[in-house]
């Protein structure tokens, strides 16, 4: 029995023989091992990045959304004057902020999809490889992670939405209607 670290005789046997013959022998095992390790640090850069990424989005959204509403503020007073309620006002921008998230979801995939046939194609072998290289891309279970990540932006979107409009539905109608 070999312990860990030592060489076993029929692996010193192998590498004589790839020495005497001059050939190289490779221990798959090790190499995949370190493409593993290298795959995974490179995920989580990768990872750190998206979210790095993710956050500027968000708070960006988030002071677009509030500028938004300050300037929409005057639109809202009349609309509560009128007797549109605080509840009216919400559902109806939660519908806008969910329209115009499903289409922000669509214009990304649609772009990304357009990214990654390009780098396909640049990669060589035309239309049929870009076609085997798209079913390998469809296959496994990363289509339902991915739909998970597509509903909770969306409800990112709604959240910001609505926390956005809160302080301007807590003014009453004068202030709402004089700024």
């Amino acid at each position: 029995e070999v312990q860990e670290g030592e060489i076993s005789a029929e692996l010193k046997q192998i590498t004589g023989f790839a020495d005497k013959f001059d050939f190289t022998v490779e221990n798959y095992v090790l190499e995949n091992q370190r493409l593993w390790e290298a795959a995974r640090n490179a995920s989580a850069v990768y990872l750190m990045m998206g979210l790095d990424m993710l956050l500027i989005t968000v708070i960006l959204l988030a002071n677009l959304m509030t500028a938004e509403m300050e300037t929409d503020r005057r639109r809202l007073g009349v609309l509560q004057a009128i007797g549109m309620t605080g509840g009216q006002y919400v559902r109806g921008q939660s519908l806008q902020a969910l329209l115009l998230g499903l289409a922000g979801l669509l214009l990304a995939h649609i772009l990304m999809a357009a990214v990654v046939c390009t780098g396909f194609l640049l990669q060589g072998g035309g239309i049929p490889m870009l076609v085997v290289r798209l079913r390998l891309l469809f296959q496994g279970d990363a289509w339902q992670t991915h739909g998970l990540l597509c509903v909770a932006a969306l409800a990112l979107f709604w959240s910001i939405q609505v926390l956005a409009i809160r302080p301007v539905l807590r003014k009453n109608i004068a202030e709402n209607i004089k700024e």
